[in-house]
């Protein structure tokens, strides 16, 4: 079982790598077995089309983003806790190479709109832990959706704002929690 488990790791591992190095057009069976140092079959026996790949891709995503979440969660339990959680991950998980690696999995989503189902699921679940986080389920939504609009600005170079300004706009919606009641 472990060993399915560290194949299906490998074959994750080399996809990113992939899609991170040469995008997702590139992307071939061939070449993540290649990269993953499995035949095509082992290949196909863990994840019989490309989609099933793009899905593992993403489900490891937010499985580590909500990791984070509840790891934040955990030093928080606080009203406002899962707020302030879901703000603080969302704001230091900026990173130049993984919002290329999201990018180009979101141009993979374009082709086929069937596997945003995983995100969807995601975000509604983040809604309503935030909408049950003991604060007005209003401040504790404009947070999320602050802080998703920062996410997307970053992650599509859509006019991100300068350190400064992020770092102010950090600490009013950590204000607007605290004041929630």
């Amino acid at each position: 079982m472990s060993r399915k488990k560290n194949s299906k790791d490998k074959i994750i591992e080399a996809v990113c790598e992939l899609v991170r190095n040469d995008g997702i057009a590139k992307m071939t069976m061939e070449s993540v077995a290649e990269k993953a140092g499995l035949s095509k079959g082992g290949l196909f026996y863990h994840f019989p089309t490309k989609e099933n790949l793009i899905e593992a891709m993403l489900k490891q995503m937010f499985d580590q983003f909500d990791h984070q979440i509840n790891q934040e969660h955990e030093k928080d339990q606080l009203p406002g806790g899962t707020t302030r959680s879901y703000l603080k991950t969302t704001f230091l998980k900026y990173d130049k190479d993984e919002n290329e690696f999201v990018v180009a999995l979101l141009a993979a989503l374009v082709n086929n709109p069937e596997l945003l189902k995983p995100a969807k699921e995601n975000y509604q679940n983040w809604q309503e832990q935030l909408e049950n986080d003991q604060i007005d389920p209003v401040i504790s939504t404009i947070v999320r959706l602050a802080t998703d609009g920062l996410w997307f600005s970053e992650l599509f170079g859509l006019a991100p704002i300068q350190s400064e300004l992020r770092e102010k706009v950090f600490s009013k919606l950590n204000e607007l929690i605290s004041e929630a009641k």
